[in-house]
C-alpha cells in the first residue's frame, strides 16, 4: 500500500524548507546584533535604499493605500509581512507600530520594509524592487 502525501504534508516540508532557515538567519542576526557584531550604525539609521521611488512605483506614493487586494501602505506590504517585520523591530527596539501599514507612518513602513529586504531581498517587490 503506498503512502500518500496530504496537503499538510506538503505544508509542513515547505515551512521546514523556507521558514527555518529564514529564522535561522533572522536569529543569527539578532544574536551578532545583541553582541554588537555587524554595522556600527543604530538599529534605526536609515538605509540608503530609496523607498520613497519604491512607493511611487507601488502606491502613488500613497502612504495610506488600501484597495482591499491584501497589500497594504506605500510599500503594498501583505499583513503577514507586516507582522513579521514588526516581530523582528519590536525584538530589538521595542517601539510601537499600528495594526496595518496603511495605518502607520511613512518612517515605520520603511523601517519595516528594511527588516523585510534584509531576509528576502526584494522579493517583496518584484517589479518595483529594482527603484531600491
Amino acid at each position: 500500500m503506498a503512502a500518500t502525501t496530504t496537503k499538510n504534508d506538503r505544508l509542513h516540508r515547505m515551512r521546514r524548507w523556507v521558514y527555518a532557515p529564514m529564522m535561522a538567519a533572522v536569529a543569527a542576526g539578532a544574536v551578532c546584533a545583541g553582541a554588537g557584531i555587524g554595522s556600527a550604525q543604530s538599529a534605526h539609521a536609515p538605509a540608503d535604499h530609496n523607498w520613497d521611488a519604491v512607493a511611487r512605483c507601488e502606491s502613488t506614493e500613497n502612504w495610506n493605500l488600501n484597495t482591499g487586494n491584501g497589500f497594504y501602505g506605500g510599500l503594498q506590504i501583505t499583513q503577514r509581512n507586516w507582522d513579521w517585520g514588526v516581530d523582528q523591530i519590536r525584538f530589538s527596539a521595542g517601539h510601537y507600530f499600528a495594526d496595518r501599514p496603511d495605518l502607520d507612518s511613512p518612517a515605520n513602513q520603511k523601517e519595516v520594509a528594511e527588516a523585510l529586504l534584509k531576509v528576502v531581498e526584494i522579493g517583496v517587490w518584484p517589479v518595483c524592487g529594482r527603484y531600491l
